[in-house]
């Protein structure tokens, strides 16, 4: 069965795709998204701020607006029984 994490305004993501998580805002994290290109990006910020971004599997990557903190801890709510 799939847990899913609930990320706002219909947007969810499966908890097990989640192999990476990091602030949207510092350096390295910008270069990844630049290097990405959109094809490999995806958008589920809503119109919010973007707050972190998630490395998935297959080399993708969400944006999301959520605090790393609170992806972390709804990530971690998920996978306990």
């Amino acid at each position: 069965m799939t847990n899913w994490i609930d990320l706002g305004r219909g947007g969810a993501i499966a908890a097990h795709r989640v192999i990476g998580a990091a602030r949207a805002n510092s350096a390295p994290v910008k270069r990844l998204l630049q290097a990405a290109g959109n094809a490999r990006v995806i958008n589920l910020t809503y119109g919010e701020p973007r707050e972190t971004v998630l490395i998935l599997e297959g080399g993708y990557l969400a944006v999301i607006s959520l605090p790393l903190e609170a992806f972390l801890a709804k990530l971690y709510r998920s996978e306990t029984p």
